[in-house]
């Protein structure tokens, strides 16, 4: 009988080198089905923070800032920190379960043609046709460069009095677009997610800020432009330059603006300087009383 012991030991090492390489190749398959998970979960999870992201900005937009003025590419002094100013990581910075979330908020301009509305650096809406009173094309008459119609005309579609006044440089019940871009990071993934916003003042309810109770700017920089603040009970903490611009809306709060002196139904009482003359700034009337930071 001839001895085998050569080929077997030939035989057994043919298997552990099968044996070897194919378990290195299952080792290669499980570790990239693992980075694919991997991948997947912090794509996901990316995703989740661009999600986060346009709900903060929504947040912003509807209740803590949503003028124009703010978020202005032409006019970029003054700007909020969420200002998106069109390059890479431009605009406000969150974290969120140690998740980075970059949002940018960016005022639309109205369009001055049907070839700008499809830009999306403009708003996607052309403005309204608007009429005098007298049935008169009214347009938009803005010499001091504020953004607002320097005329002011009422829209006769609406009964008086009193009546809304509308606006022909800017959309009816103040509306503005607001482009909204979010960067979510987790890990090594990123997502991007990009939204159109619309700010409206529903109801056609004149704006400013009324509070129940206190109104307490805590000494701090906070600022509301063209718009009053209302109190039912005190102003505390304020500062003269927490409250900026025209109020559009109430004028010197007796006095409809735009109505020719058409009258306030809820107050009788205009505003006037040392000198009698009406004012139209905006300000802050409280029931109570008004203390004052030394900043």
């Amino acid at each position: 009988m001839e001895d085998e012991s050569g080929m077997t030991m030939a035989l057994a090492v043919m298997m552990v080198l099968l044996i070897g390489g194919m378990g290195t190749g299952l080792l290669t398959f499980v570790s990239r089905d693992l980075d694919s998970v991997i991948e997947v979960n912090a794509g996901q999870r990316a995703q989740e923070m661009a999600n986060a992201g346009l709900e903060a900005a929504k947040y912003q937009l509807s209740i803590v800032d949503a003028l124009p003025s703010s978020y202005d590419s032409l006019v970029t002094a003054g700007n909020s920190t969420w200002y998106d100013n069109g390059t890479s990581g431009s605009g406000k910075t969150l974290t969120f379960n140690g998740n980075q979330i970059v949002v940018g908020i960016r005022y639309l301009p109205s369009p001055s043609n049907a070839t700008q509305a499809r830009n999306p650096d403009y708003a996607p809406e052309m403005l309204p046709t608007y009429y005098k009173p007298n049935g008169t094309l009214d347009t938009c008459n803005d010499a001091n460069a504020e953004g607002v119609d320097d005329d002011y005309n009422l829209d006769p579609s609406v009964p008086t009095p009193p009546a809304p006044d509308y606006d022909a440089c800017n959309y009816k019940h103040n509306r503005n677009y607001f482009r909204v871009t979010v960067r979510g990071n987790s890990g090594s993934a990123v997502r991007a997610v990009q939204a159109i916003y619309q700010a409206e003042n529903f109801g056609a309810v004149p704006l400013s800020n009324y509070a129940s109770r206190d109104v307490d700017f805590n000494g701090n920089s906070s600022n509301v432009e063209n718009m009053s603040i209302f109190a039912n009970r005190n102003l505390l903490n304020f500062r003269a330059e927490n409250i900026r611009g025209t109020d559009y809306a109430y004028g010197d709060w007796a006095t409809v603006p735009g109505t020719s002196g058409g009258p306030n139904q809820y107050n009788a009482t205009p505003r006037r300087d040392t000198s009698g003359n009406p004012v139209t700034a905006a300000g802050a009337g409280v029931v109570g009383s008004i203390t004052y930071d030394p900043g």
